[in-house]
């Protein structure tokens, strides 16, 4: 128990097991506009339901029901991100690039074959420039008293990372953690060692 003499609770329902490794997104829930008295009243008039559960999945499902009537979620943002060094000469590149290889999907010969090499090159050109110059502009900005978070949120921002918002659902990953954590038995070593 490693010097603690807290031990971990396990509660089952019924024995149900939820399927085990399914990922389920999780809403986005704004919690900062909720109306907790509607919230609360919804319970209340749902709680002659509770006795009726059987499983742990209707159980979700009720809170869920709850929190649908009285929180708003955030709005997925379908609008996809454009690089933090996208300009309107990369732009004028990339739609240069497309029209070129339109024109030689439609019209295959040397000619139009070597405009539109041309043009996939000036557009690469173009924008490992933008990347360069946008980097040395953000790299400008840095002095000794630029926080390191910052720093960090821009690297992230150029790596593109982005975090999973995803939750894992309960099965035997839990029981593998918890048997990790909190051995059921452990060997005895005799006390002459």
């Amino acid at each position: 128990s490693l010097g603690s003499d807290h031990w971990p609770t396990l509660t089952t329902i019924d024995n149900v097991e939820p399927n085990p490794g399914i990922f389920i997104p999780s809403r986005r829930w704004n919690l900062n506009k909720a109306d907790w008295d509607a919230f609360t009243q919804f319970c209340y008039t749902k709680s002659d339901c509770l006795a009726s559960i059987t499983s742990y999945q209707e159980f979700l499902q009720l809170i869920e029901e709850a929190c649908l009537a009285a929180i708003p979620q955030y709005k997925p943002n379908s609008r996809r991100v454009m690089n933090y060094w996208w300009n309107r000469e990369c732009e004028l590149a990339l739609k240069d690039r497309i029209e070129t290889l339109a024109r030689y999907k439609s019209n295959k010969n040397v000619f139009t074959y070597s405009e539109m090499k041309r043009a996939c090159a000036k557009a690469k050109r173009v924008f490992k420039q933008a990347k360069r110059s946008s980097w040395k502009a953000y790299c400008s900005t840095l002095n000794r008293s630029t926080p390191i978070k910052d720093i960090w949120k821009q690297i992230k921002t150029i790596r593109n990372a982005r975090q999973a918002r995803t939750t894992l659902k309960e099965g035997d990953w839990c029981q593998e953690f918890l048997e990790k954590l909190a051995p059921s038995w452990a060997p005895i070593q005799p006390l002459n060692q």
